[in-house]
């Protein structure tokens, strides 16, 4: 259910980059890692909240350790 409403978020605002961190952390949880990277990258590129940026650069770190 949570990864229903990190897409309906999405695709009612692309642009919104607290859905796509939230959606990163849930690929987290589901082990589905390169999804997740993916997921971080974009809050990183569209995110204008620099702790939002600052915590997914931090998230991309861990991951690809």
């Amino acid at each position: 259910k949570a990864m229903e409403d990190h897409n309906k978020a999405i695709e009612l605002d692309p642009g919104w980059a607290h859905s796509c961190f939230n959606r990163g952390i849930t690929y987290v949880q589901m082990g589905k890692i390169p999804l997740a990277i993916e997921g971080f990258s974009k809050v990183i590129e569209i995110s204008t909240d620099p702790l939002l940026t600052a915590n997914a650069k931090s998230m991309l770190s861990r991951l690809n350790q």
